[in-house]
């Protein structure tokens, strides 16, 4: 039994794609790092055990790495089945916020499950990709020889999109509802619908967005801050920057100031907790190993004559490399500063087992690929 056992994980890992795996498995040591680091800090402001946030770390890295080999080893077919189920809970579970939900910074995003916070928006993101791809997939097929089956997908292609970004927008988790619009937007384009389709619905977009910030006072002063920080209060982005200088180019490793006087330093700033301790060059490290894993991703995806497999690959990637970059830009202040995590590498358990569960089922579409 455990022969077979041992055989079926070898089986397994040589099936996969190493590259992309071990990328991850890289990321999600940088994550404890980061947690055994700045972690400490953060429990001490709170008044919590020491290394709470280390052992929570640790069950979350447990669920994630199970969620990522189960999800692998799943076919095309399951896997669907499986985000029809995911995007259906976890929707009604963002919903359900607003009635039982815990208040963070003024917004409920999150629900208390066994002492651990949850925050179901986070886990909509890899099924809405993947039925989303698969609706894409059916419309492209139809467009020219069944145009009226084509367009009835495209109306329920839109109407998931609008379901799963409303919530969101009342909340208010402005960053995340524009996180699934980008990630959608990059399926659309890779999809090759009309133009006129696209167009269409970029300006939708562009005055969704121009209703928010005249309607959402926080976003609005994120804004404000961003383009006019003279005039605002900008502690924590002065703080980050300030550490990135104070950091130089090698490692000064217990040095750092900055995982003391920041309150998010091992979750929204742990980028220049990473440069502050280490280096600029780790900081450039950090940033290649992201692109490693996109890049070995995009690779295996582009191979692929399954329009399905090129987008969600595209769409599972894409949204990685969005969040990681957008992340350390906030963190330099080359763009507002908004709640996102670095993937694996930010504290957040609901973060972790959303990109685990998203590289599980890039692993899995990729090797059926192979197969």
């Amino acid at each position: 039994m455990k022969k077979q056992a041992t055989l079926s994980i070898k089986r397994w890992f040589y099936g996969i794609d190493n590259g992309i795996l071990v990328g991850v498995l890289a990321l999600m040591f940088l994550g404890f790092l980061t947690v055994f680091i700045a972690g400490p800090y953060t429990a001490r402001r709170i008044g919590a055990e020491g290394y709470i946030f280390l052992k929570k770390f640790g069950v979350y890295s447990i669920i994630g790495l199970f969620s990522l080999f189960f999800f692998s080893k799943l076919d095309i077919k399951k896997i669907l089945i499986l985000s029809i189920i995911g995007l259906v809970v976890f929707w009604s579970g963002t919903v359900a916020t607003f009635f039982i939900g815990s208040t963070i910074k003024g917004a409920k995003r999150w629900i208390n499950v066994a002492g651990f916070g949850l925050q179901p928006s986070e886990l909509m993101k890899p099924f809405f990709i993947i039925i989303q791809a698969y609706l894409l997939q059916k419309i492209t097929e139809n467009w020219k020889n069944n145009f009226t089956l084509a367009k009835k997908l495209l109306v329920l292609h839109l109407g998931i999109l609008a379901l799963t970004i409303l919530p969101l927008i009342f909340q208010p988790d402005l960053g995340m509802a524009f996180t699934f619009l980008f990630v959608w937007g990059i399926m659309v384009f890779i999809a090759g619908l009309p133009w006129k389709y696209v167009a269409s619905l970029l300006a939708i977009c562009s005055a969704s967005l121009f209703l928010l910030y005249n309607s959402f006072g926080h976003f609005k002063s994120r804004i404000d801050r961003f383009w006019s920080p003279e005039n605002a209060d900008t502690y924590q982005i002065d703080k980050a920057l300030e550490a990135v200088k104070n950091g130089g180019w090698l490692p000064n490793i217990g040095d750092g100031f900055i995982k003391e006087s920041l309150p998010d330093s091992h979750a929204d700033f742990v980028f220049v907790v990473f440069v502050e301790e280490f280096g600029a060059l780790i900081g450039f490290g950090i940033i290649a190993l992201f692109l490693f894993v996109f890049l070995t991703g995009m690779r295996a995806v582009k191979k692929s004559k399954n329009d399905f497999v090129i987008f969600s690959g595209s769409g599972l990637l894409g949204i990685f490399i969005f969040q990681a970059f957008f992340n350390i830009a906030s963190n330099l202040s080359i763009v507002p500063t908004k709640g996102m995590t670095l993937p694996f590498v930010s504290y957040g358990g609901s973060s972790f087992l959303s990109f685990a569960i998203i590289f599980g089922i890039l692993l899995a579409i990729l090797q059926e690929e192979k197969a």
